[in-house]
């Protein structure tokens, strides 16, 4: 049975406070009071080429991309995840709380003004659910902040290009190796779709398995040359 929507009792108790600790925010549209926004810790450092993970400073490329084990040709995120960056996601992916798009998609922008690697990007498309995920949730979180972004950019958003297949067990109850395990995510939804180089918007990176998938499929179906990822926050 369909749940029934009656919001998150949170925005009801506590309208106009960091949806963390409860402290009052400090700006409106900011859902963080000014500790919790301090605390958020920028993904900085040595990263490696492609996945953008944390690694040593004489390294280029972390030992999973030195393996060509993605599809994706570059990918950035955020935030580090942790406390505040899964409330914030959770509460947006689980309770409808819809305007925290507006916070995460502006956060995904001003990283994508501050990294070149980004300039040339002609679309951007965001990570498909399934029917079932569909149903339950109301909406797709992945295609707010793409659509998001893409009034943010004036970049095109490229709607329904990519499905996903229907899974029993949702992938955040799963231990990571067994995430790694899973087969092939997504098909192509379109016969055609043609460009250059594309742009795949996400909430969080774990296994990067996800993006990796979406990108096999834009690059052998669709023959694009060029995929790049970007999500609010990576574990």
């Amino acid at each position: 049975m369909r749940r029934i929507d009656i919001g998150n009792p949170l925005k009801i108790l506590f309208p106009d406070n960091c949806i963390v600790c409860k402290k009052e925010r400090f700006i409106k549209d900011i859902p963080l009071c000014k500790d919790c926004f301090v605390a958020l810790k920028k993904v900085g450092g040595n990263l490696c080429e492609i996945c953008g993970k944390n690694i040593d400073e004489d390294e280029i490329l972390c030992d999973r991309c030195k393996d060509k084990e993605y599809f994706f040709d570059y990918v950035r995120s955020v935030y580090y995840y942790d406390k505040t960056t899964s409330t914030i996601i959770k509460n947006f992916k689980y309770y409808n709380i819809k305007s925290l798009s507006s916070f995460i998609s502006n956060s995904l922008y001003m990283k994508l003004q501050e990294d070149i690697n980004f300039q040339d990007v002609e679309f951007i498309t965001y990570i498909p659910q399934s029917f079932f995920k569909s149903y339950n949730r109301y909406y797709n979180q992945s295609f707010l902040l793409a659509k998001d972004l893409s009034e943010l950019t004036g970049i095109p958003l490229a709607e329904n290009i990519l499905k996903q297949k229907e899974r029993i067990v949702n992938q955040a109850v799963l231990p990571r190796f067994l995430r790694e395990r899973r087969g092939e995510i997504f098909y192509p939804s379109k016969k055609e779709f043609t460009c250059f180089s594309i742009l795949i918007v996400d909430d969080v990176f774990t296994t990067g398995k996800t993006l990796s998938d979406a990108a096999r499929v834009l690059k052998s179906y669709f023959k694009i040359d060029k995929v790049l990822g970007i999500t609010f926050a990576r574990s």
